[in-house]
């Protein structure tokens, strides 16, 4: 009420001023202006349209401080509203209601994935491969739309969750209040309060919230830093991105990228596009097995791994192939590996894995010799990739 007063006091004040100017129809505005304070008061928006518009309509010239005092008043009560049902106390609580469902769901997936007997290799088992792709698809609807999955077990959500998002529409709504003032000389914008949470909206933050859930600082810097790689070509970063994210999506630390692994990543796969084979041991002199070849390039660990593929030429598609093939898959979402080498040629894939401790190479003073190297490969041998 005190608000409301507010603003007709304003309103009298500049209808008046307005009113002492010849020939502006001050009486025939101040009515849709009362109309439009009115329709602000209720949660009918065709209402508040139809007001705004009259308003509009009876003088293009709207007085720009009357007409961002009375938006501005309704807004700021809007946003202390959202702002309540988006808080992030409040958004974490409903989430951490969600993640034992989470866990569950991926430890289903994890295990049999790690399951050589239910989970053979080689897979000829098509049930098998199905019954994972099943457990995987669980996980992945739950992470892609933990919305829906909040609405449909947490009964409290059902009224925080479309409150919060009327008062995001209506949020929206003001501001496009805000820009239809046809006059260049507007003296305001919408008022954003800097307490607004930097969510759009519930479903964004809460999304936000679940994925915090359970990162960590580390984990986020490995992501960021893999990011700004420049040794590898689209088709590399893109898979290397996937595949970080398909790890996310169970619930596994990501791979950070080392250069001395995709050394010997792409030099297999170069090697068996030349050479016409496809096979883990190599004929070439001193790089018959996967860690001859990544002790060649100075990643030198006797705990590695590695998969190759043959066949597609784009990252997404040699992902797709190692997760339907069980051995590979399990290689994928190997918790112990914290390095990794992606490299291709033409439609020769290789992944080498390490594990030379926790994310050796963000935690400052990396070797001289990867300095050296990640600098050498941004500058040619992408440049000498086979496309």
């Amino acid at each position: 009420m005190r608000s409301t007063l507010h603003v007709f006091a304003l309103l009298a004040v500049t209808c008046g001023a307005f009113a002492a100017q010849p020939g502006n129809p001050a009486d025939d505005l101040a009515k849709p202006f009362y109309v439009l304070i009115e329709a602000l008061a209720t949660d009918q928006r065709d209402a508040r349209q139809s007001a705004a518009d009259a308003v509009l309509a009876a003088s293009p010239q709207v007085p720009p401080r009357l007409w961002h005092a009375t938006l501005a008043r309704k807004r700021k009560e809007v946003d202390r509203e959202r702002q309540r049902f988006l808080a992030p106390a409040k958004v974490a609580q409903f989430a951490a209601l969600l993640l034992p469902d989470l866990d569950r769901r991926r430890a289903a997936a994890i295990a049999l994935i790690r399951d050589e007997v239910a989970y053979p290799y080689p897979n000829k088992d098509e049930a098998a491969q199905r019954r994972v792709d099943d457990l995987v698809a669980e996980v992945r609807a739950l992470w892609d739309d933990p919305l829906a999955a909040l609405l449909k077990q947490v009964p409290a959500a059902a009224e925080h969750v479309p409150a919060a998002e009327r008062a995001t529409a209506d949020i929206a709504e003001l501001d496009g209040y805000f820009a239809r003032y046809p006059s260049k000389a507007t003296t305001g914008s919408p008022p954003v309060d800097a307490a607004t949470p930097e969510a759009v909206d519930f479903a964004e933050a809460f999304a936000r919230a679940m994925r915090d859930a359970w990162q960590n600082d580390q984990w986020r810097s490995v992501r960021a830093a893999n990011r700004q790689i420049t040794y590898l070509d689209v088709e590399e970063q893109r898979h290397l991105e996937a595949l970080n994210d398909y790890r996310a999506l169970l619930g596994i630390a990501p791979l950070e990228s080392d250069p001395r692994l995709h050394l010997a990543a792409r030099g297999h796969s170069r090697d068996m596009a030349d050479k016409g084979f496809f096979a883990h041991e190599s004929p070439l002199p001193g790089k018959a097995k996967p860690v001859d070849r990544m002790k060649l390039e100075g990643y030198d660990s006797s705990a590695g791994g590695e998969n190759i593929h043959m066949g597609r030429s784009d990252g997404l598609g040699a992902l797709d192939s190692w997760c339907h093939s069980s051995g590979h898959h399990r290689n994928l979402i190997g918790s112990g590996y914290t390095q990794i080498g992606v490299g291709r040629s033409g439609r020769h894939w290789t992944q080498n894995f390490g594990s030379l401790g926790p994310y050796a190479l963000i935690k400052g003073g990396k070797p001289a010799m990867v300095t050296y190297l990640e600098q050498a490969l941004s500058v040619g041998d992408a440049a000498t990739l086979e496309q």
